[in-house]
């Protein structure tokens, strides 16, 4: 039988639960917590913003920041979550992932994600289920796993 794993993902936590068989519940392996991922957008940032001159006279500006930092806190989490991923798989400890996250999130996942793990990807499911109990993935996903 192959070992199911199904992750379910946001910002700021993401849960992994394993298939048991039909009719039983999924029993959750790990969590990962990622409190950054609830900061606002102002809480990336320090208080004092960058100040730039202008190229001619004695003007200064506000400087924007060369990259969003809240896109960069989600970068780090999605490849945190792969490398977890990556390191089960070393272990045999799955053989077919199923992945639902939030839209946005998935892409950060997908874009994290190397090749050799992406082939065990059973199915991208963009959707936010973070907000689920656990008992009720079974429900979420049974359409998906043909269970």
């Amino acid at each position: 039988m192959n070992k199911k794993w199904i992750v379910i993902a946001d910002r700021s936590k993401a849960r992994i639960f394993e298939y048991q068989g039909p009719g039983k519940p999924f029993k959750l392996i790990d969590k990962l917590e990622h409190p950054e991922g609830r900061l606002k957008g102002k809480d990336y940032t320090d208080d004092q913003e960058g100040e730039t001159f202008d190229r001619v006279g004695y003007g200064r500006h506000k400087m924007e920041p060369a990259s969003d930092p809240r896109e960069e806190e989600n970068k780090r989490f999605a490849g945190e979550i792969c490398d977890y991923l990556k390191h089960a798989k070393a272990e045999n400890k799955f053989d077919v992932l199923y992945i639902a996250s939030g839209p946005a999130f998935l892409g950060y996942i997908k874009e994290k994600m190397d090749s050799n793990l992406n082939k065990n990807v059973q199915a991208w499911i963009s959707k936010n289920l973070a907000h689920i109990e656990d008992r009720e993935v079974h429900e979420y996903f049974k359409d998906y796993m043909n269970v």
